[in-house]
């Protein structure tokens, strides 16, 4: 009798098991994460299907998010002032790092150290674990992305211009672009050519390594784009637009709209994306899987800035 109990503990244990598995949503390449509202980021495959909703546990606006080379998920949490952790199937693993404010984007490095840029505090670096090493600049910061040489990290202060600052010294360089009739500089993402791409309110906009401005992206009706994340293939890139909610798929080349994603969670909800496998320049281990190098194609007051100032506008174009 005991030897039955027994033995239909360890079936069910082992039913409990596969069950559990059978839950675990493995990331992989291409996969697309839309951070959205109430501390929730939707995962989709390639092609556009729904997967799961994963959840900081905090609430709030999810906005940035990157992956280490371990394939593991960071999210930022801007309104927590937190950054999150998820493994390569889904599951949390807690908060990384400390001492946030209105944390927006997050980068590694090849050395597995990563890089946050706050609001309220700057450009703070943490070692692999979650320890802080230092602030590498301490003014507003929005979006930001880490050069091929480890060095150089391009920024966004939602101005008309690309900032630079070098990572080592915390001494800022010249803009890596400005004076190309900008509207708000939000996402960006280093091309492997040395060129940019960044998501710009109005429009998306290509960079050449010289910083010259020399391709536009955009969809008819939707002028709040905020998002923005490359592909695998280093040849085509994902950018949400924050008032409708939509995902949109470009060919970097040709410009065109090669596939269109809705998160269903309405208006003003859409604050960043990220992609499995993403090839970022500053990590090349980074991104969850082989990340080759692809060339590409020839506080403070929080209101009226951040996405507070976003949502404001938002709301000055409905009523308007």
């Amino acid at each position: 009798m005991r030897k039955a109990v027994v033995f239909a503990m360890v079936a069910l244990v082992g039913l409990m098991g596969v069950a559990s598995q059978a839950e675990a949503v493995a990331f992989l390449q291409g996969d697309i994460f839309a951070s959205v509202s109430s501390g929730n980021v939707k995962h989709y495959r390639a092609d556009g299907s729904f997967l799961e909703t994963l959840n900081i546990g905090a609430g709030g606006f999810t906005t940035g998010m990157a992956f280490d080379s371990s394939g593991n998920l960071y999210v930022t949490g801007f309104s927590a002032s937190t950054v999150a952790k998820f493994d390569t199937n889904g599951n949390s693993l807690g908060n990384f790092g400390a001492g946030y404010s209105t944390p927006e984007s997050i980068v590694f490095d090849n050395a597995g150290n990563a890089y946050v840029g706050n609001l309220g505090n700057g450009i703070r670096k943490y070692d692999g674990t979650g320890v802080f090493q230092n602030t590498v600049l301490n003014t507003r910061i929005d979006w930001m992305d880490l050069a091929a040489d480890q060095t150089t990290m391009l920024f966004t202060q939602e101005g008309n211009a690309i900032h630079t600052v070098n990572v080592n010294t915390g001494v800022q360089g010249a803009d890596f672009a400005s004076g190309y009739g900008g509207s708000q500089a939000f996402a960006l993402r280093i091309l492997s050519d040395g060129g940019a791409l960044m998501a710009d309110r109005v429009n998306v906009k290509r960079f050449d390594a010289a910083g010259n401005h020399i391709q536009t992206y955009d969809i008819a009706g939707e002028d709040s784009w905020f998002a923005l994340n490359l592909n695998p293939d280093g040849t085509s890139f994902w950018s949400g637009n924050f008032s409708t909610a939509n995902l949109y798929e470009f060919d970097i080349a040709s410009g065109a709209n090669t596939q269109t994603l809705n998160t269903g969670t309405g208006g003003n909800s859409l604050f960043g994306v990220g992609i499995f496998g993403e090839p970022t320049q500053g990590c090349k281990d980074c991104g969850g899987a082989e990340n080759p190098v692809i060339p590409e194609p020839s506080s403070i007051t929080l209101l009226g800035s951040g996405l507070f100032g976003l949502l404001a506008w938002s709301r000055k174009r409905i009523l308007a």
